[in-house]
Protein backbone atom coordinates (compact mmCIF):
# COMPACT_ATOMS: atom_id res chain seq x y z
CA UNK A 1 0.00 0.00 0.00
CA UNK A 2 3.29 2.41 0.27
CA UNK A 3 4.20 3.98 2.72
CA UNK A 4 2.08 7.66 3.31
CA UNK A 5 5.75 9.65 4.11
CA UNK A 6 6.09 8.98 0.76
CA UNK A 7 3.31 9.91 -1.05
CA UNK A 8 4.16 13.09 -3.59
CA UNK A 9 3.13 15.95 -2.69
CA UNK A 10 0.32 17.95 -4.11
CA UNK A 11 -1.61 21.39 -3.84
CA UNK A 12 -4.22 21.49 -0.57
CA UNK A 13 -7.53 21.53 -1.78
CA UNK A 14 -9.29 24.92 -1.46
CA UNK A 15 -6.03 26.64 -2.72
CA UNK A 16 -5.48 25.80 -6.24
CA UNK A 17 -2.96 27.86 -8.84
CA UNK A 18 -5.14 29.56 -10.95
CA UNK A 19 -7.05 27.53 -14.01
CA UNK A 20 -9.56 28.36 -16.41
CA UNK A 21 -12.68 26.32 -14.92
CA UNK A 22 -13.64 23.64 -17.56
CA UNK A 23 -17.56 24.77 -17.36
CA UNK A 24 -17.26 28.26 -17.64
CA UNK A 25 -14.71 27.57 -20.76
CA UNK A 26 -17.91 25.89 -21.68
CA UNK A 27 -20.14 28.41 -20.89
CA UNK A 28 -18.50 30.77 -22.72
CA UNK A 29 -18.47 28.86 -25.70
CA UNK A 30 -21.83 28.06 -25.94
CA UNK A 31 -22.83 32.01 -25.19
CA UNK A 32 -20.07 32.87 -28.19
CA UNK A 33 -21.72 29.90 -30.60
CA UNK A 34 -25.50 31.44 -29.73
CA UNK A 35 -24.35 34.88 -30.50
CA UNK A 36 -23.17 34.07 -33.75
CA UNK A 37 -25.72 31.78 -34.68
CA UNK A 38 -28.06 34.76 -33.80
CA UNK A 39 -26.27 37.31 -35.62
CA UNK A 40 -26.29 35.10 -38.60
CA UNK A 41 -30.05 34.50 -38.59
CA UNK A 42 -30.87 37.85 -38.04
CA UNK A 43 -28.28 38.64 -41.15
CA UNK A 44 -30.01 36.10 -43.15
CA UNK A 45 -34.01 36.80 -42.67
CA UNK A 46 -33.69 39.87 -41.01
CA UNK A 47 -36.59 38.86 -38.53
CA UNK A 48 -35.75 39.54 -34.98
CA UNK A 49 -37.48 36.92 -33.75
CA UNK A 50 -35.37 34.67 -35.59
CA UNK A 51 -32.54 35.67 -34.19
CA UNK A 52 -33.82 35.30 -30.35
CA UNK A 53 -34.94 31.70 -31.76
CA UNK A 54 -31.09 30.86 -33.41
CA UNK A 55 -29.41 32.02 -30.40
CA UNK A 56 -31.78 30.31 -27.45
CA UNK A 57 -31.29 26.93 -29.75
CA UNK A 58 -27.75 26.74 -30.15
CA UNK A 59 -26.37 25.86 -26.66
CA UNK A 60 -29.72 23.58 -26.13
CA UNK A 61 -29.23 22.01 -29.74
CA UNK A 62 -25.16 21.39 -29.49
CA UNK A 63 -25.67 19.87 -25.52
CA UNK A 64 -28.31 17.81 -27.14
CA UNK A 65 -25.81 16.71 -29.61
CA UNK A 66 -22.90 15.68 -27.25
CA UNK A 67 -25.41 14.15 -24.75
CA UNK A 68 -27.22 11.97 -27.81
CA UNK A 69 -23.45 10.49 -28.87
CA UNK A 70 -22.57 9.80 -25.00
CA UNK A 71 -25.76 8.00 -24.96
CA UNK A 72 -25.47 6.40 -28.25
CA UNK A 73 -21.92 4.98 -27.40
CA UNK A 74 -23.60 3.60 -24.29
CA UNK A 75 -26.20 1.93 -26.07
CA UNK A 76 -23.67 -0.07 -29.03
CA UNK A 77 -21.90 -1.13 -25.14
CA UNK A 78 -24.88 -1.85 -23.41
CA UNK A 79 -25.62 -5.49 -21.70
CA UNK A 80 -28.20 -7.87 -23.83
CA UNK A 81 -30.61 -7.38 -24.11
CA UNK A 82 -30.97 -3.98 -24.52
CA UNK A 83 -33.58 -1.81 -22.44
CA UNK A 84 -36.45 -0.46 -24.82
CA UNK A 85 -36.19 2.39 -27.22
CA UNK A 86 -38.44 4.62 -25.09
CA UNK A 87 -36.28 4.18 -22.05
CA UNK A 88 -33.52 5.17 -23.85
CA UNK A 89 -35.47 8.07 -25.20
CA UNK A 90 -36.93 9.16 -21.90
CA UNK A 91 -33.32 9.27 -19.83
CA UNK A 92 -32.32 12.14 -23.22
CA UNK A 93 -35.37 14.40 -22.62
CA UNK A 94 -34.53 14.23 -18.20
CA UNK A 95 -30.85 14.63 -18.61
CA UNK A 96 -30.74 17.35 -21.28
CA UNK A 97 -32.19 20.07 -18.85
CA UNK A 98 -30.36 18.32 -15.83
CA UNK A 99 -27.24 18.43 -17.48
CA UNK A 100 -27.19 22.00 -18.74
CA UNK A 101 -27.92 23.21 -14.64
CA UNK A 102 -25.14 21.12 -13.73
CA UNK A 103 -22.63 22.10 -16.28
CA UNK A 104 -23.63 25.75 -16.52
CA UNK A 105 -24.67 26.69 -13.39
CA UNK A 106 -23.56 24.41 -10.43
CA UNK A 107 -20.21 23.14 -11.93
CA UNK A 108 -19.75 26.75 -13.18
CA UNK A 109 -21.11 28.76 -10.32
CA UNK A 110 -21.50 26.89 -7.53
CA UNK A 111 -18.04 25.54 -6.54
CA UNK A 112 -17.79 27.36 -2.75
CA UNK A 113 -20.48 26.94 -1.97
CA UNK A 114 -21.05 26.32 2.29
CA UNK A 115 -22.82 23.80 4.33
CA UNK A 116 -22.54 26.90 7.20
CA UNK A 117 -25.77 28.60 5.06
CA UNK A 118 -28.67 29.00 7.54
CA UNK A 119 -30.88 27.24 5.04
CA UNK A 120 -30.40 23.84 4.44
CA UNK A 121 -33.38 21.30 2.88
CA UNK A 122 -33.82 17.93 3.89
CA UNK A 123 -35.17 15.68 0.86
CA UNK A 124 -38.55 13.62 1.38
CA UNK A 125 -36.74 10.75 -0.26
CA UNK A 126 -33.86 10.47 2.24
CA UNK A 127 -36.20 10.17 5.21
CA UNK A 128 -36.53 6.70 3.89
CA UNK A 129 -33.42 5.86 4.67
CA UNK A 130 -33.99 6.09 8.55
CA UNK A 131 -33.01 7.62 11.38
CA UNK A 132 -29.69 8.42 11.55
CA UNK A 133 -27.48 6.49 14.95
CA UNK A 134 -26.16 8.63 17.53
CA UNK A 135 -23.14 10.79 16.75
CA UNK A 136 -23.54 9.46 12.63
CA UNK A 137 -19.65 9.31 11.22
CA UNK A 138 -19.12 11.77 8.70
CA UNK A 139 -19.36 11.55 4.69
CA UNK A 140 -17.11 12.68 1.89
CA UNK A 141 -18.22 13.56 -1.27
CA UNK A 142 -15.59 13.33 -4.08
CA UNK A 143 -16.31 14.72 -7.19
CA UNK A 144 -16.08 13.78 -10.76
CA UNK A 145 -13.08 14.58 -13.57
CA UNK A 146 -13.43 17.80 -15.41
CA UNK A 147 -15.94 19.31 -12.33
CA UNK A 148 -15.44 20.67 -8.89
CA UNK A 149 -17.20 20.59 -5.49
CA UNK A 150 -20.41 23.05 -7.32
CA UNK A 151 -21.74 19.04 -8.33
CA UNK A 152 -22.72 18.06 -5.07
CA UNK A 153 -23.96 21.61 -3.53
CA UNK A 154 -27.48 19.96 -4.04
CA UNK A 155 -27.33 16.13 -2.31
CA UNK A 156 -24.13 18.03 0.61
CA UNK A 157 -27.32 19.76 2.36
CA UNK A 158 -29.39 16.92 2.11
CA UNK A 159 -27.02 14.89 3.74
CA UNK A 160 -25.57 17.29 5.99
CA UNK A 161 -29.75 17.74 6.91
CA UNK A 162 -30.23 14.17 7.73
CA UNK A 163 -27.24 14.13 10.45
CA UNK A 164 -23.95 13.38 8.80
CA UNK A 165 -21.37 15.84 9.05
CA UNK A 166 -20.40 16.42 5.38
CA UNK A 167 -16.96 17.31 3.83
CA UNK A 168 -16.59 17.78 0.01
CA UNK A 169 -12.85 18.27 -1.21
CA UNK A 170 -11.89 20.06 -3.86
CA UNK A 171 -9.71 18.09 -6.41
CA UNK A 172 -7.59 19.84 -8.46
CA UNK A 173 -6.67 20.03 -11.30
CA UNK A 174 -9.95 17.86 -12.07
CA UNK A 175 -8.30 16.02 -15.52
CA UNK A 176 -5.08 15.72 -13.87
CA UNK A 177 -3.23 12.46 -12.41
CA UNK A 178 -5.85 10.74 -10.33
CA UNK A 179 -3.03 9.31 -7.91
CA UNK A 180 -1.83 12.79 -6.91
CA UNK A 181 -5.41 13.35 -5.63
CA UNK A 182 -4.87 10.46 -3.21
CA UNK A 183 -2.94 13.24 -0.94
CA UNK A 184 -5.97 15.58 -1.06
CA UNK A 185 -8.23 13.34 -0.15
CA UNK A 186 -6.41 12.17 2.95
CA UNK A 187 -5.94 15.39 4.06
CA UNK A 188 -9.68 15.89 4.10
CA UNK A 189 -10.42 12.50 5.73
CA UNK A 190 -8.13 13.33 8.70
CA UNK A 191 -9.49 16.35 9.48
CA UNK A 192 -13.27 15.03 9.32
CA UNK A 193 -12.12 11.69 11.05
CA UNK A 194 -10.44 13.69 13.95
CA UNK A 195 -6.98 12.48 13.08
CA UNK A 196 -8.73 9.12 12.29
CA UNK A 197 -10.16 8.45 15.43
CA UNK A 198 -13.65 8.63 13.90
CA UNK A 199 -14.31 6.11 10.86
CA UNK A 200 -15.78 8.26 7.55
CA UNK A 201 -17.27 7.05 4.52
CA UNK A 202 -16.69 7.77 1.63
CA UNK A 203 -19.07 8.74 -1.79
CA UNK A 204 -17.35 9.03 -5.22
CA UNK A 205 -19.20 10.00 -8.18
CA UNK A 206 -17.91 9.34 -11.47
CA UNK A 207 -13.99 9.62 -11.23
CA UNK A 208 -14.14 10.02 -7.36
CA UNK A 209 -14.81 6.64 -7.31
CA UNK A 210 -11.32 5.76 -8.53
CA UNK A 211 -9.71 8.25 -6.49
CA UNK A 212 -11.18 6.19 -3.53
CA UNK A 213 -9.91 3.14 -4.62
CA UNK A 214 -6.82 4.79 -5.21
CA UNK A 215 -6.39 6.11 -1.68
CA UNK A 216 -7.63 2.41 -0.28
CA UNK A 217 -4.92 1.15 -2.50
CA UNK A 218 -2.16 3.33 -0.42
CA UNK A 219 -3.29 3.67 3.02
CA UNK A 220 -5.99 0.56 3.16
CA UNK A 221 -9.27 0.12 4.98
CA UNK A 222 -8.44 1.68 8.23
CA UNK A 223 -10.80 4.32 9.35
CA UNK A 224 -12.69 3.97 6.10
CA UNK A 225 -16.82 3.07 6.96
CA UNK A 226 -19.13 2.56 4.04
CA UNK A 227 -17.03 3.21 0.44
CA UNK A 228 -20.05 4.13 -2.38
CA UNK A 229 -19.58 5.01 -6.16
CA UNK A 230 -21.68 6.32 -8.59
CA UNK A 231 -21.39 5.98 -12.41
CA UNK A 232 -17.52 5.23 -11.51
CA UNK A 233 -15.94 3.38 -14.92
CA UNK A 234 -14.15 1.17 -12.64
CA UNK A 235 -13.48 -1.19 -15.68
CA UNK A 236 -12.86 2.31 -18.11
CA UNK A 237 -15.34 3.63 -20.58
CA UNK A 238 -14.67 4.45 -24.58
CA UNK A 239 -15.72 7.77 -23.67
CA UNK A 240 -12.75 8.38 -21.95
CA UNK A 241 -11.02 8.51 -25.33
CA UNK A 242 -12.31 11.96 -25.91
CA UNK A 243 -11.07 13.65 -22.56
CA UNK A 244 -8.19 15.44 -22.40
CA UNK A 245 -5.77 14.99 -19.29
CA UNK A 246 -3.93 12.60 -17.61
CA UNK A 247 -6.93 11.29 -16.05
CA UNK A 248 -8.81 10.57 -19.19
CA UNK A 249 -6.27 8.29 -20.27
CA UNK A 250 -6.34 6.31 -17.28
CA UNK A 251 -9.92 5.51 -17.55
CA UNK A 252 -10.01 3.95 -20.83
CA UNK A 253 -10.97 0.57 -21.22
CA UNK A 254 -7.95 -1.75 -20.14
CA UNK A 255 -5.37 1.21 -19.11
CA UNK A 256 -2.23 0.20 -17.61
CA UNK A 257 -3.59 2.11 -14.55
CA UNK A 258 -6.67 0.08 -14.00
CA UNK A 259 -4.96 -3.25 -14.34
CA UNK A 260 -2.20 -1.93 -11.94
CA UNK A 261 -4.88 -0.86 -9.19
CA UNK A 262 -7.27 -3.82 -9.52
CA UNK A 263 -3.91 -5.71 -8.84
CA UNK A 264 -2.60 -3.80 -5.85
CA UNK A 265 -5.86 -2.57 -3.54
CA UNK A 266 -7.02 -4.48 -0.54
CA UNK A 267 -10.16 -6.12 -1.00
CA UNK A 268 -12.89 -4.90 0.55
CA UNK A 269 -14.59 -5.85 3.76
CA UNK A 270 -17.31 -7.81 3.57
CA UNK A 271 -20.32 -5.46 2.69
CA UNK A 272 -18.65 -2.18 2.75
CA UNK A 273 -18.30 -1.38 -0.89
CA UNK A 274 -21.10 -0.67 -3.46
CA UNK A 275 -21.48 0.84 -6.79
CA UNK A 276 -24.40 2.22 -8.31
CA UNK A 277 -24.49 2.24 -11.77
CA UNK A 278 -27.14 3.19 -14.52
CA UNK A 279 -27.38 1.09 -17.76
CA UNK A 280 -28.30 4.42 -19.57
CA UNK A 281 -24.91 6.44 -17.80
CA UNK A 282 -23.84 8.69 -21.39
CA UNK A 283 -20.15 8.32 -19.85
CA UNK A 284 -20.09 5.36 -18.28
CA UNK A 285 -21.10 2.07 -20.34
CA UNK A 286 -21.55 -1.14 -19.80
CA UNK A 287 -22.82 -1.33 -16.33
CA UNK A 288 -22.48 -4.75 -15.23
CA UNK A 289 -18.26 -4.60 -15.73
CA UNK A 290 -18.58 -1.19 -13.53
CA UNK A 291 -18.22 -2.71 -10.38
CA UNK A 292 -14.71 -3.54 -8.35
CA UNK A 293 -14.28 -7.01 -7.30
CA UNK A 294 -16.23 -8.48 -4.15
CA UNK A 295 -18.40 -5.00 -4.58
CA UNK A 296 -21.65 -5.08 -4.27
CA UNK A 297 -23.50 -4.08 -7.59
CA UNK A 298 -26.91 -1.89 -7.98
CA UNK A 299 -27.93 -1.17 -10.75
CA UNK A 300 -30.52 1.38 -12.12
CA UNK A 301 -32.18 2.42 -15.35
CA UNK A 302 -32.80 6.04 -16.87
CA UNK A 303 -30.34 7.76 -15.33
CA UNK A 304 -27.67 10.21 -17.46
CA UNK A 305 -24.41 10.30 -15.90
CA UNK A 306 -24.68 14.07 -13.76
CA UNK A 307 -28.37 12.97 -12.44
CA UNK A 308 -26.78 10.76 -10.02
CA UNK A 309 -25.58 13.72 -7.47
CA UNK A 310 -29.60 15.00 -8.50
CA UNK A 311 -31.62 12.55 -7.67
CA UNK A 312 -32.82 12.25 -4.51
CA UNK A 313 -34.00 8.68 -4.53
CA UNK A 314 -30.24 7.51 -5.47
CA UNK A 315 -28.67 9.86 -2.62
CA UNK A 316 -31.12 8.09 -0.29
CA UNK A 317 -29.98 4.57 -1.91
CA UNK A 318 -26.37 5.78 -0.71
CA UNK A 319 -26.96 6.46 2.33
CA UNK A 320 -29.24 3.13 3.04
CA UNK A 321 -26.19 1.65 2.31
CA UNK A 322 -23.66 3.97 4.54
CA UNK A 323 -26.45 3.23 7.42
CA UNK A 324 -26.14 -0.08 7.04
CA UNK A 325 -22.71 -0.94 7.09
CA UNK A 326 -22.18 2.07 10.36
CA UNK A 327 -25.05 -0.21 12.40
CA UNK A 328 -22.80 -3.69 11.44
CA UNK A 329 -19.53 -1.60 12.33
CA UNK A 330 -20.81 -0.24 15.54
CA UNK A 331 -22.12 -3.91 16.50
CA UNK A 332 -18.51 -5.42 15.52
CA UNK A 333 -17.25 -2.72 17.64
CA UNK A 334 -19.57 -3.31 20.19
CA UNK A 335 -18.75 -7.08 20.78
CA UNK A 336 -15.14 -6.47 20.51
CA UNK A 337 -15.34 -4.05 23.43
CA UNK A 338 -17.12 -6.54 25.34
CA UNK A 339 -14.59 -9.19 24.92
CA UNK A 340 -11.95 -6.90 25.59
CA UNK A 341 -13.59 -6.10 28.86
CA UNK A 342 -14.50 -9.95 29.59
CA UNK A 343 -10.93 -10.67 28.77
CA UNK A 344 -9.61 -8.45 31.30
CA UNK A 345 -12.06 -9.51 33.94
CA UNK A 346 -11.00 -13.18 33.70
CA UNK A 347 -7.16 -12.26 34.25
CA UNK A 348 -7.96 -10.06 37.96
CA UNK A 349 -10.86 -12.10 39.34
CA UNK A 350 -9.64 -15.65 40.05
CA UNK A 351 -10.68 -17.51 43.55
CA UNK A 352 -8.56 -20.74 44.81
CA UNK A 353 -9.69 -24.08 43.33
CA UNK A 354 -11.50 -27.02 45.10
CA UNK A 355 -7.81 -28.72 45.23
CA UNK A 356 -6.87 -25.28 47.34
CA UNK A 357 -10.10 -25.84 49.67
CA UNK A 358 -9.51 -29.22 50.10
CA UNK A 359 -5.72 -28.70 51.05
CA UNK A 360 -6.63 -26.35 53.89
CA UNK A 361 -9.18 -27.74 55.22
CA UNK A 362 -6.49 -30.90 55.93
CA UNK A 363 -4.30 -28.28 57.26
CA UNK A 364 -1.94 -28.69 54.59
CA UNK A 365 -1.82 -24.80 54.08
CA UNK A 366 -1.05 -23.94 50.36
CA UNK A 367 -1.93 -25.71 46.97
CA UNK A 368 -0.08 -24.82 43.84
CA UNK A 369 -3.42 -25.18 41.86
CA UNK A 370 -5.92 -22.27 41.19
CA UNK A 371 -8.95 -21.73 38.70
CA UNK A 372 -10.39 -18.99 37.00
CA UNK A 373 -14.04 -17.61 37.24
CA UNK A 374 -14.78 -15.68 34.06
CA UNK A 375 -17.15 -12.48 34.46
CA UNK A 376 -20.02 -12.44 31.96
Amino acid sequence: MGDPKQSPQVRPAGRPGWRPEPARVLLGLQLAGALMAGALAGYLTGEPFLTVIAALLTPILAHGAVLAAGLLVTWLAADRPRDRPGRWLATFVRELPRSMWAVYGLLAWRDRFSLAAPRRRRSPWLASAGSPPPGPWPIILIHCYGGNRGLWSVAAPWLDASGHPVHVPRLHPATGDIDAHVETLRTAIVAAGSDLSVPVHLVGHSMGGLVARAYLRRYGWDGIGAVVTLGTPHRGTPQAWFGSGEAASQMVPDSDWLRRLAGEEPLPPPGQMAAIISRQDNITSTASLQVPQFARRIELSGLGHLSYCLEPRVIALALRVIRGVEKRLRERDRLRREEAVARQRSVFFRVPSPAVEEGQAAGTGRSSGSAVVRSS
